[in-house]
């Protein structure tokens, strides 16, 4: 619950408004843009439709994989959230039992898994932006 309210806060602060400030500003270019160009070359016309079904194919095979990444690296993120609090709530204990090593050795099992997630998730984005360049 912790995970998914932390996530869902920062993305509504920050990402939300960057991203429609963004969204709103490229439109207007590129629409801007096809509109002077299209006005002073018709026949341009003719080149970007096949370009715009290209694109739009595109997106759609890379909006499934991201979602699916964005899941995978929602999900084990849960296990680092409750792993931490479990741990901060029984310092004493692994204290007493020197299990430090194991408990930091778990924590870095389960970094690890969610970094991978994170990574496949920001090559798909890298993968994307070399497509449509």
């Amino acid at each position: 619950v912790l995970n998914r309210f932390s996530q869902d806060v920062y993305t509504l602060d920050e990402e939300l408004v960057r991203t429609f400030t963004w969204l709103f500003s490229t439109f207007f270019e590129i629409v801007g843009t096809v509109v002077l160009i299209a006005s002073v070359t018709p026949l341009f016309l003719v080149g970007v439709a096949p370009l715009v079904v290209f694109y739009v194919f595109t997106q759609r095979y890379y909006v499934r994989t991201s979602r699916e990444l964005k899941r995978l690296d929602s999900v084990s993120k849960s296990p680092i959230f409750a792993h931490f609090g479990e741990t901060l709530a029984g310092t004493v204990t692994v204290r007493a039992y020197q299990g430090q090593e194991r408990f930091a050795t778990a924590n870095e099992s389960k970094l690890d898994t969610n970094q991978a997630a994170y990574f496949m998730m920001q090559a798909s984005n890298r993968w994307l932006a070399v497509r449509l360049e």
